[in-house]
């Protein structure tokens, strides 16, 4: 199913690569920096379902969804953008963290035939043991990435 360690590696390295360029305000920045550090724990404890509801529920649902129709980094960003203003740096955190998780795991073989928030809490849901454990692997680069990457809150 999905990617190697190594392939799923690459993924992460250059989606977060393409988030870095494409996200110009350091603002975002920051709070996409908060989102990775404060979130990776939510998924290990709460799980997938859960995280995505958040995202999603402090952003815009068709923001956080867009994970599943982008091909990396720079269209999420682009996506999102689409349905949160500039302004809402927090919006757009939550709105990038949850797609770029989302992008991360359709790249590894889950939520190929979602197309909606429901449907994937669905199956997060129900492939809980699966999906959790993968995406807490996931969280865990991102948060790391984002520590050396993005600049440190105030």
């Amino acid at each position: 199913m999905g990617l190697s360690s190594m392939g799923l590696l690459r993924t992460i390295v250059d989606c977060f690569e393409e988030l870095n360029k494409a996200i110009v305000d350091t603002g975002v920045k920051k709070s996409l920096r908060a989102r990775a550090r404060n979130m990776a724990a939510d998924i290990y404890y709460q799980g997938v379902a859960y995280t995505i509801a958040v995202c999603a529920a402090r952003s815009r649902r068709e923001a956080v969804e867009w994970g599943l129709f982008s091909e990396g980094g720079e269209d999420i960003v682009k996506g999102v953008s689409k349905y949160i203003a500039h302004e809402d740096r927090e919006g757009l955190s939550y709105a990038i963290y949850g797609a770029t998780i989302l992008y991360l795991l359709k790249q590894l073989g889950f939520f190929e035939k979602a197309k909606s928030l429901e449907e994937v809490l669905r199956e997060a849901l129900e492939k809980a043991h699966l999906i959790n454990e993968r995406a807490g692997q996931v969280a865990l680069w991102i948060k790391r990435l984002a520590e050396a990457s993005f600049p440190v809150e105030e």
